[in-house]
């Protein structure tokens, strides 16, 4: 299975791939699954939610292979389609801020069978690769971690660990979620 790649980058610097030449899972996810989880999470801190429920980010997950440049997450796309041609993958590679060094390949996860199934093969392709570290983690680090710190503590309802911190994951969410360009 060819792997296809947007056209378009993100705003922060993310560019979708998928085993699809449509990105029609890509697409789909946006908005069944992580709009609806953002704007359920802004709905919860606006209305001064104490425990706050994390829906769709207690089942996301995401596989994030680290490399040092964005021609090595090309390189990397490509040694996973030559060695699993027969995975059905989804996700983005870039980075979530510019002035970062390194760049990621991200697969997303919507399940732990299916991270556990893809992780080994993930693997093998990082080994193939100098400098590539892999690391999963659940639901997205921005806004999630910030509320409630490392994604191996989290429970399917949490309290916010990191209160002070609300408003600003309030703006952040409001630009992301509202705000064109």
């Amino acid at each position: 299975m060819t792997i296809h790649v947007g056209k378009r980058v993100s705003a922060e610097g993310w560019r979708a791939f998928e085993s699809d030449p449509y990105l029609s899972v890509t697409r789909r996810r946006v908005y069944a699954r992580c709009a609806p989880c953002l704007e359920s999470l802004l709905a919860q801190l606006t209305a001064g939610a104490e425990t706050i429920e994390l829906g769709h980010a207690w089942d996301c997950w995401k596989i994030t292979v680290v490399v040092p440049g964005e021609d090595d997450c090309w390189r990397f796309l490509e040694l996973f389609e030559e060695y699993y041609p027969q995975e059905y993958v989804y996700g983005k590679f870039g980075t979530g801020s510019r002035e970062r060094a390194t760049r990621a390949v991200v697969f997303h996860v919507d399940t732990l069978a299916r991270r556990d199934a893809l992780l080994p093969k993930v693997k093998d392709c990082a080994r193939r690769i100098t400098d590539a570290a892999v690391q999963i983690s659940r639901g997205c680090a921005n806004p999630y971690e910030r509320l409630f710190g490392p994604w191996p503590q989290w429970q399917a309802k949490m309290q916010l660990v990191c209160r002070k911190e609300a408003p600003a994951v309030v703006r952040y969410l409001r630009r992301v979620l509202y705000e064109r360009g």
